[in-house]
């Protein structure tokens, strides 16, 4: 597959023309901003931040307390549920 390059007119003439400086009115448009550097709210970088927080968090507790519930639910379930044996009968004394 070739490379194609495009030439259109405004290439041609902004090559041809000299440079020249922008008038005033030129100089105050202002250029479309870029969506990718919009300037974010203290609110919402302080909201992103404290959801990262949160997540790493749950993602934490979930590491650290899962394992203790699946061992600890069948344990207590097991101690709860278990046959107790009959006490042992004890010797009497001869009085």
């Amino acid at each position: 597959m070739k490379n194609i390059l495009y030439v259109d007119e405004r290439l041609v003439t902004a090559r041809a023309l000299p440079t020249e400086k922008p008038s005033p009115a030129e100089a105050k448009v202002e250029e479309p901003a870029d969506p990718k550097f919009k300037e974010r709210s203290v609110i919402s970088v302080i909201s992103t931040l404290l959801r990262t927080l949160l997540k790493g968090g749950l993602v934490l507790a979930a590491i650290v307390l899962l394992p203790g519930a699946l061992i600890g639910a069948p344990l207590l379930w097991w101690l709860g549920h278990r046959r107790k044996a009959p006490p042992q009968p004890t010797w009497k004394t001869c009085s």
